[in-house]
């Protein structure tokens, strides 16, 4: 009886990122990256999002970046 081999091939998740600069009023920058993450899903509407997001702050100014990438947008 012959042994069946069986091949185990290991994929690489490429991480997507998102980089980004922000130049403020007063001319501040604010640069960094992000990667792409799940939102929690929307029921109402019946679909579920990925994208980028992040919190800046850098002195007076605050704030969230988000980038839905509507590609990846799933049916639930």
């Amino acid at each position: 009886m012959a042994k069946e081999k069986t091949a185990v091939k290991e994929s690489m998740k490429q991480i997507e990122k998102m980089s980004y600069a922000l130049t403020m009023p007063d001319g501040t920058v604010i640069e960094g990256s992000t990667s792409l993450r799940q939102f929690a899903p929307n029921t109402a509407k019946g679909f579920k999002n990925s994208g980028f997001q992040v919190k800046v702050s850098d002195g007076k100014y605050s704030g969230n970046i988000m980038i839905i990438d509507y590609e990846k947008q799933e049916r639930i």
